[in-house]
């Protein structure tokens, strides 16, 4: 159900939580099935009016997992056109589509409001969090206050340090192609949800009784993302038939504060299989990572029901990881003292897995320290002009040949 804000033109408003049945429910606001050659383009404003859909969620009076509304969503069709809006404040995914070919999305922002979430988890004077005192007022777009820059250092490295997940429970994803789509291009996306910013999901169950069909072939470039959980594959948990994302590009990205920038992810699962191939990040800046500015292996996550593997889960040898294209990438500034995170099962370890011209820095670096990276089970490819240089690993078993 929309409704259009008296006081902003060209601003459309989903209805907030708690709303009549018969016109409100946890379908996404704009929802297609089998539609084609659809377009949704302006310049104005979608807002999910997520805030009290968060505190119910929290306070677990929200029916089922994860029954919150998105904001746009097709299924099964052919073509679709996103230009020149910005979505805001979803009660949980921004923008969502499976089993669709053909989509292109430019110049869309995506934006929610991180600090009142925040606020409802309780960290508002842990992380600093400076919010306007109307609640109708935006807290600025893109910017940190220096009291928040500090909470949020002090409260990644004080969770990480407990072996906990210094992260927001909300699920505001900001785009995720899935469930077979294909022939996607994503073009100058800004993005700030404290959150997966794209999310590039398999079948995850959904292709039962069907033969393998593969999330595959999206291009995302020109991407200008502050405080967002990475540019991520996944997570990929095994199933049957086999779940499958391959042929997927990630170029041209800006990162500001972010959690993580490059993020594969597996899942938890202990039957069927899955295949991550041929996945390239390039040409990236990431500013001041808050965690890890490349992770790949098992998900980290926890969430307020329990659900999630918690810090450090086990790797997944269910799921094959190959052809991995790491090219390209500076990063500065890192809080921890890590230059990323590259975890495989020793049963099945990742494959082919290229490092060319990747250079990786921490606010430690000044004090001496070097850096490396967290390694288990990884064959592949390193340039000698990257730094650091991934190891023999904690397992021994990651060998990167120097080119």
């Amino acid at each position: 159900m929309l409704a259009r804000s008296p006081a902003r033109s060209h601003h459309l408003q989903s209805l907030p939580f708690p709303c009549c049945p018969i016109v409100c429910s946890t379908s996404y606001l704009f929802e297609w099935d089998n539609g084609t050659d659809l377009t949704l383009a302006g310049h104005g404003t979608i807002d999910g009016q997520g805030y009290k859909w968060w505190w119910q969620f929290l306070l677990n009076k929200i029916p089922g997992d994860r029954k919150r509304p998105g904001l746009v969503y097709m299924t099964s069709g052919t073509g679709l056109n996103v230009a020149n809006i910005t979505l805001r404040n979803s009660p949980i995914m921004h923008m969502h589509f499976d089993n669709i070919t053909g989509v292109h999305i430019d110049s869309v922002t995506i934006w929610t409001d991180w600090r009142r979430q925040a606020k409802l988890a309780g960290l508002h004077d842990r992380l600093g969090l400076v919010i306007p005192e109307d609640d109708d007022e935006d807290p600025p777009f893109m910017q940190l206050a220096p009291s928040e820059l500090a909470g949020i250092q002090k409260w990644a490295e004080e969770e990480t340090a407990a072996g906990a997940i210094p992260m927001l429970p909300f699920n505001t994803d900001g785009i995720d192609p899935g469930v077979g789509a294909k022939d996607v291009f994503i073009k100058n996306l800004t993005a700030e949800n404290f959150d997966d910013v794209i999310a590039v999901k398999p079948c995850n169950g959904d292709c039962a009784g069907m033969s393998m069909l593969c999330t595959e072939n999206i291009v995302v470039e020109n991407s200008k993302i502050f405080l967002g959980v990475g540019l991520s594959i996944g997570s990929v948990n095994p199933k049957d038939p086999t779940n499958c994302i391959k042929d997927i590009v990630f170029q041209g990205a800006s990162f500001k504060y972010p959690f993580k920038a490059v993020y594969v992810k597996t899942n938890s699962g202990d039957t069927g299989d899955g295949i991550i191939q041929n996945i390239t990040y390039a040409d990236m800046t990431i500013e001041d990572p808050i965690l890890w500015p490349i992770y790949i292996g098992p998900q980290q996550q926890k969430e307020p029901n329990g659900i999630g593997d918690g810090f450090w889960p086990e790797t997944q040898p269910l799921i094959t990881i190959s052809d991995i294209f790491l090219r390209n990438i500076t990063s500065t500034g890192g809080f921890l003292p890590h230059a990323g995170i590259l975890r495989c099962n020793a049963s099945n370890p990742c494959t082919n897995i290229v490092i060319e011209d990747v250079s990786v820095e921490s606010r430690y670096s000044n004090d001496g320290l070097q850096l490396d990276y967290v390694c288990e089970s990884m064959q592949g490819t390193v340039t000698k002009a990257s730094y650091p240089l991934p190891d023999e690993g904690s397992d021994g078993l990651c060998s990167f040949e120097q080119i």
